[in-house]
């Protein structure tokens, strides 16, 4: 007599094609809302003139540039150096393409497409498959994240190497699987957590939480033998690989030396509080496109507390790790002096969703099963919901951005685009230009720039640049003729954006 054994099949085909059309939905939106050209800032322009400094062989004439721009402008306007990591990353398309922003930033597409397939095995054997699905849905159709991908910055590629390396800590250190052997996994698992760090510095942070991963986990459940040295050996690997590549990039490229705890005298207790509680506010703008300060932000905030809560609450045993990374990183950007905004704390945000989930079905454990049931067909009716209401959000906003051709006002647009070339060629190659964006102005004109907020500042510039409609120090001319009554502003160059002034010094 045989057993019956039920087809699997059918569900196994069903789940693939569910997964793959995701991730197809993700890559047409994605190019949909990618943008022609760059918003203002500066960090994009800084990471590729790092780039082509290794390209041209020439890093200490960019140290010596920036630092020039840096020290002349206010503080907060950025280091000299960022991790080399993202500017190694694009320099192989800066070298083919040169800068083209639709290679530079089709990097973002991939990275972000290796991070859902990453997110998804993550949380495998923690969430059954449908809930798999909608957390990747939500990170693939996210209307926020998906707005990032138009900046040439290292967000998404961070995410992806912080995200690899939790997972690989859960996999070879919390799981104790192989994927080829302990030597080459743990290797492998420092040589990640060294691309996070070297993309971003934070990512020192995977280093304490695999510390602590290690020492919790060897406690729990090797009491005899976590101390042996084999096991001694194979924890320290992670430590060899990320120190190894840390001296051999340190000795072949320049470092900026950055003194990481010279804020700490700034710390203010209320001040690091209201960052915090900022921070949290942001957890769910990803899932939309309004402020985190906004109503319906906090409301939503305030509906997923009690769930997160109750997830934490319910896998902090099992899953620590997670809850270390994600404190630490909130930790980190609390004390630091500057608020940022939601792109810092992309990589925290898959566990705010899945502590989210797990409170959800955690809850549902303590009702009758006749009213679990109910619960948990309500729970799966308002996910599809929000999973198309964040779909439809980002559908949104790539037929905006194809009705208008996906243009946007910045450094690539016509007006700007005329004002950088009458720089370049009606400036000395020597001269030193006052702009609102100077690391743009230096990439844009291999010029020397500043920003200026005060006439003392101003006046020690050849040439002021003016946006008109930005709000800034120099909007109005009487404020430049209050600088000096022996200095001369002289209109050069005014088109529909840009007015440029020569500053002429008796």
């Amino acid at each position: 007599m045989t057993t019956y054994k039920p087809n699997r099949e059918p569900k196994m085909k069903t789940k693939n094609a569910v997964l793959s059309l995701i991730l197809l939905l993700y890559l047409i939106l994605s190019i949909s809302i990618l943008t022609i050209g760059h918003y203002w800032g500066g960090d994009f322009s800084a990471y590729i003139m790092q780039a082509i400094s290794v390209l041209e062989g020439d890093t200490s004439q960019f140290i010596e540039q920036n630092t020039f721009t840096i020290e002349s402008t206010l503080p907060g306007l950025g280091p000299v150096l960022y991790p080399w990591g993202y500017p190694i990353l694009i320099l192989p398309v800066i070298y083919l393409f040169g800068i083209n922003l639709w290679a530079l930033k089709a990097i973002n597409i991939i990275f972000y497409l290796f991070f859902l397939v990453c997110v998804y095995r993550l949380f495998a054997g923690r969430l059954s498959v449908p809930k798999r699905l909608a957390l990747l849905a939500l990170f693939a159709f996210s209307p926020q994240i998906l707005k990032s991908h138009s900046y040439v910055l290292s967000d998404i590629p961070f995410l992806f190497f912080s995200t690899l390396s939790i997972f690989m800590i859960d996999l070879f250190i919390i799981s104790e699987k192989k994927l080829f052997s302990h030597h080459i996994d743990y290797f492998l698992l420092g040589l990640t957590i060294f691309f996070a760090f070297w993309t971003r510095t934070n990512g020192a942070i995977l280093l304490l939480v695999l510390m602590i991963s290690q020492i919790v986990h060897g406690f729990i459940t090797h009491k005899t033998d976590y101390l042996n040295k084999s096991r001694i050996f194979h924890s320290l690997l992670p430590y060899l690989a990320f120190f190894t590549m840390l001296g051999l990039t340190s000795l072949t490229l320049p470092s900026d030396n950055p003194t990481f705890f010279s804020f700490l005298d700034q710390i203010n207790f209320l001040w690091a509080l209201n960052h915090l509680h900022r921070y949290t506010l942001m957890l769910p703008t990803f899932l939309h496109t309004l402020s985190y300060e906004s109503t319906i932000n906090q409301i939503i905030f305030v509906v997923l507390l009690p769930f997160l809560l109750m997830g934490i609450s319910a896998r902090w045993r099992t899953d620590y790790h997670f809850i270390l990374y994600s404190g630490f990183t909130l930790g980190l950007y609390s004390i630091w002096p500057y608020f940022y905004g939601l792109r810092y704390i992309f990589p925290i945000l898959p566990f705010y969703i899945y502590f989210v989930f797990i409170g959800w079905e955690w809850l549902g454990f303590f009702l009758p099963r006749r009213f679990s049931l109910v619960y948990q067909k309500i729970g799966h009716s308002l996910l599809l919901f929000v999973v198309m209401i964040v779909f439809v959000s980002s559908l949104s906003l790539a037929v905006k951005n194809l009705r208008t051709n996906r243009e946007i006002e910045g450094p690539f647009d016509p007006f700007s685009t005329e004002m950088f070339q009458f720089v370049s060629n009606n400036t000395k190659d020597g001269s030193t230009i006052v702009f609102f964006k100077p690391r743009v102005l230096r990439l844009m004109t291999d010029r020397n720039s500043y920003r200026a907020h005060n006439c003392g500042n101003l006046l020690k510039g050849d040439y002021l640049i003016v946006h008109k409609y930005y709000d800034h120090y120099w909007k109005f001319f009487e404020e430049l003729v209050k600088c000096s009554p022996t200095v001369e502003f002289r209109p050069i160059f005014n088109n529909k954006k840009f007015i440029i002034y020569s500053i002429n010094k008796p």
